[in-house]
């Protein structure tokens, strides 16, 4: 189908559903649930939340927190559910969308100021207040996946492009022109091209955009996760005036809910396949977390020695793989893993199985314990700039009760991507969770260190 019988699709699908009104309320009830969740994980998920779909229901139906992610994308979640809570009422109001509408939520979700590490344009790492509610004060721009950097308005022109934003939606209110969800389209990528606060504009553009087509009586367009370099690229193409992949992307998302929901109405399930997969992962969460309420117990030699051998070599082995693969973009590479243990000691191997040979029998003894495992990569003299030292690292610091790994990458603080007690199986599923986790950072930290060339 052409975007024009889409569209008409889509309107059809609507006044059916005005057709069956008023639905069972629970089954009403389901849908609507199932729609916050999906937007919700969705929509943070997007802006890089590491948070599962099934620790984002585990959050927000029982306040659980997942091991080893960080505070912020907590935050961000809970901050995200209480601006759609604000939203109903505002839908039910018919509220015009005003300036002092978009601060307030924007207010609710950020919660209050944040201070943030960041690195600015010279490379260097400083701190930055995130101002919850106000414009932002400084520059805010974009280094794409290709290396381009995308520009949005400059704070001076920021108040006076959200004022006329938010005329052209109330003249569109007033005197339609054109379909309203092309309408909640475009303003969307208007908005983002303003990018008018310090942070969390991809999530309150989403929002201010089904907002629109949810006042004029459509489902909400939940972008997934899996869509995400599909929208980032209609974004950029809409930058250069070509909105057609915009309109197409979210005019098949207003489709989903619209089907989703008319399923709904004729009493059919609301549920699909991965819902169930949700579920698990809701139980398997809350599960966990119940066993990690508890102290757990202490760790042992013994313990350290699991810790290795079935986590640490398997996840250090992949990880290690791919960054031999950046040596060509260095002069010379260090590469080696370390070992510190209790009583003192420190060993540097170059290869995994030296290194291996050594920790397992000193381990195995029961007389030294470890207190951290690293794998260390610097890339000297990098090929488009050979002022540039190129720095990752993965770390696992082993804790009285428990143990935690962190991934460290080029300009990056180090990030928390696992976390758990001594009397945990460890899955070969978490493995590849973990691995996947250090990889990515180093993948984040490749494209930093290209993006400064």
């Amino acid at each position: 189908m052409n975007l024009q019988e889409k569209l008409d699709s889509l309107d059809d699908i609507q006044r059916e559903i005005e057709g069956l009104r008023p639905i069972d309320a629970e089954q009403e009830g389901r849908v609507m649930a199932k729609f916050r969740l999906d937007w919700n994980y969705n929509s943070n998920a997007i802006e890089g939340n590491t948070l599962s779909i099934g620790e984002t229901a585990a959050l927000l139906s029982y306040g659980l927190t997942a091991k080893g992610k960080p505070l912020k994308d907590h935050l961000d979640i809970e901050g995200h559910n209480a601006v759609l809570d604000v939203l109903g009422d505002v839908v039910r109001t018919k509220e015009p969308v005003t300036e002092h509408l978009i601060r307030s939520l924007h207010q609710v979700m950020l919660g209050a100021d944040r201070e943030v590490s960041s690195v600015n344009d010279d490379g260097l790492r400083v701190t930055r207040t995130i101002a919850a509610g106000r414009y932002k004060t400084s520059v805010n721009q974009l280094v794409t996946q290709t290396g381009q950097t995308r520009r949005f308005a400059l704070p001076s022109e920021t108040p006076a492009l959200m004022s006329q934003l938010v005329a052209t939606a109330n003249e569109e209110r007033q005197a339609p022109t054109m379909h309203p969800v092309l309408f909640a389209a475009s303003f969307h990528h208007q908005f983002v091209s303003i990018h008018p606060f310090d942070d969390g504009n991809g999530r309150i553009a989403r929002i201010l955009m089904n907002l629109l087509l949810m006042q004029h009586g459509y489902l909400p367009a939940i972008l997934r996760l899996a869509e995400r370099n599909e929208y980032l690229a209609a974004l950029v193409q809409a930058d250069a005036g070509e909105l057609g992949a915009l309109f197409e992307l979210i005019t098949d998302a207003c489709m989903r809910s619209s089907e989703l929901y008319l399923r709904a109405a004729r009493g059919g399930p609301v549920d699909d396949l991965q819902d169930f997969d949700k579920q698990l992962a809701l139980l398997t969460q809350s599960a966990l977390a119940e066993r990690l309420s508890g102290d757990g117990k202490e760790g042992t030699p013994s313990d350290h020695l699991q810790v290795v051998d079935t986590l640490l070599v398997p996840m250090f082995e992949s990880v290690t793989k791919r960054l031999e693969t950046l040596r060509p973009l260095f002069a010379g590479v260090l590469l080696h893993l370390e070992g510190r243990f209790t009583p003192e000691g420190l060993i540097l191997k170059p290869s995994l199985e030296e290194y291996r040979a050594v920790v397992v029998p000193a381990l195995a003894s029961g007389v030294r314990a470890l207190t951290e495992a690293r794998l260390f990569f610097q890339g000297n003299s990098y090929v488009g700039d050979s002022s540039k030292t190129f720095v990752v690292s993965v770390k696992c610091s082993f804790h009285a009760r428990h143990y935690a790994i962190q991934a460290m990458g080029y300009l990056q603080a180090a990030q928390e991507i696992f976390r758990a007690t001594y009397d945990e199986a460890i899955t070969s599923a978490e493995v590849d969770a973990v691995s996947r986790s250090a990889l990515e950072i180093v993948v984040k930290a490749v494209e930093r260190l290209i993006a400064k060339n």
